[in-house]
C-alpha cells in the first residue's frame, strides 16, 4: 500500500483570525499555498483526508525562525503506542 504523502511548512505571518491583526503561527501545504494569511484558508491547518488502513507519510518544516514546534494529532490511532501520540507525562 502507498502512503498519502503531505507536506506542510509553518510559520508566523501577519493575520487577523479575531479581527485584529497580529502575528499569528500558520500551517500551510508546501505544494499549492503561498504563505500569507487568507480568510479563506483554514485556521490553524489544513484538513488531512484518509480512509481506514491508509499510510500518512506528513512532513512538517519549522519556519519560525527563534522557536520549536511539537505537532501532534487528535483522532488518530498512533502506531506502538496505544493511548497518546505525545511524550509521556508532558503532552498527554
Amino acid at each position: 500500500c502507498e502512503a498519502l504523502n503531505y507536506s506542510f511548512v509553518i510559520r508566523s505571518v501577519v493575520g487577523d483570525p479575531d479581527g485584529y491583526s497580529r502575528l499569528v503561527i500558520i500551517v500551510y501545504d508546501a505544494k499549492n499555498a503561498i504563505p500569507k494569511w487568507d480568510r479563506q484558508r483554514p485556521f490553524p491547518a489544513p484538513l488531512i483526508r484518509a480512509r481506514n488502513g491508509e499510510i500518512l507519510e506528513i512532513q512538517f518544516t519549522n519556519m519560525l525562525r527563534d522557536q520549536s514546534t511539537s505537532i501532534h494529532f487528535h483522532g488518530l490511532h498512533m502506531l506502538n503506542n496505544p493511548w497518546m501520540d505525545g511524550v509521556e507525562m508532558i503532552t498527554q
